[in-house]
């Protein structure tokens, strides 16, 4: 549930962002080009976390029910075993810290020009 969450409140901040970014700048393109370049790699990079997370519930959502939590653990120690969980945590936080420096740095360009 919390992936979902995240991607929730993920749509109404950028749903916000535009909405204010076009009453500032009198231009709805201004708004979806601010947006935009940082968009195009925190989406994606929370999509690929919240279906880590996401899938590791459904692995063990059927035996959780059913209180054998002998199984559930060890469902959980087989799938983060076969996981590469710290390579995908790295890359999650690495393409966050690139989105975080391409709305800081690269936004600020595009804008200026456009």
């Amino acid at each position: 549930m919390v992936p979902l969450l995240g991607i929730i409140l993920l749509g109404i901040e950028s749903g916000l962002s535009v909405s204010t970014a076009t009453y500032i700048f009198g231009s709805f393109f201004s708004a979806i080009i601010a947006l935009l370049p940082h968009g195009l790699i925190e989406i994606p990079t929370l999509a690929l976390a919240g279906a880590v997370t996401y899938s590791a519930h459904l692995l063990i959502k059927e035996q959780a029910r059913s209180n054998m939590t002998c199984a559930v653990f060890q469902q959980i120690e087989k799938h983060r075993n076969a996981m590469p969980i710290m390579k995908i945590a790295l890359l999650v936080i690495g393409c966050l810290f690139l989105a975080g420096w391409v709305e800081a740095h690269v936004t600020q360009r595009i804008l200026t020009v456009s």
